[in-house]
């Protein structure tokens, strides 16, 4: 391991081996069951038709159903604002404060537990450089 002092932070590089596994060409959103307030999430989306160049972004599971006459809409919310504090009923939603999914029943397509979501950008990698079929 090297260590280098930067802007008084110590940054230490090493080399790790990730264990061997199969990766899908395709992947499971997250179900039902595994919603629980609080816990994170990440959504995975492409900016392009040939799904290289992959979008990343983390939220939260924050509740379902809440607005009135809502029937199974589920909410997630940004990471960062969820960070700060803010939630569905603060006065800062949208416009810089915080942003929210919804998904109505069971249609989570695009969230993923960090497995499932780590798996997708391997294979991502995987077809970049010719190797997926």
């Amino acid at each position: 391991m090297v260590a280098s002092n930067k802007s008084d932070e110590i940054i230490r590089r090493w080399k790790m081996l990730f264990e061997a596994r199969t990766i899908n060409s395709y992947a499971d959103p997250v179900s039902l069951e595994t919603l629980k307030e609080g816990v994170t999430f990440f959504m995975v989306n492409f900016a392009d038709e040939k799904m290289f160049v992959p979008q990343l972004s983390a939220v939260v599971f924050v509740g379902k159903d809440f607005e009135i006459g809502e029937d199974n809409i589920y909410y997630f919310q940004d990471i960062d604002s969820y960070s700060l504090g803010e939630r569905y009923d603060s006065p800062k939603v949208g416009e810089d404060g915080a942003y929210f999914f919804k998904c109505a029943g069971n249609e989570f397509g695009g969230i993923y537990d960090f497995e499932v979501a780590l798996e997708i950008l391997m294979y991502c990698s995987l077809r970049r450089r010719g190797l997926a079929i």
